[in-house]
């Protein structure tokens, strides 16, 4: 059978894969109707801690208009310490 590989944010194999996993959860944050969805793409980038993510998620919460996605920006900081 195949293995399944695992992605753990911080590790030294997910550091390589840390810009192409913010560019698709970029992307899909962009492309996503649902709310949910777009909650919990902000945790996501939130937790890969690296400025980039940082950024973005800054610039969206000065963006952004719906006050339950200010609210997922600031439980996500919240969380990860950033």
């Amino acid at each position: 059978g195949g293995r399944s590989a695992i992605f753990i944010p911080g590790s030294a194999v997910g550091k390589q894969f840390e810009p192409l996993l913010r560019d698709t959860l970029v992307k899909s944050y962009k492309d996503a109707g649902s709310l949910k969805i777009r909650r919990e793409i902000v945790h996501a980038l939130a937790s890969l801690g690296d400025e980039q993510s940082d950024e973005f998620l800054a610039r969206l919460y000065e963006t952004e208009t719906d006050r339950e996605i200010k609210k997922a920006i600031i439980s996500a900081f919240g969380a990860t310490g950033n």
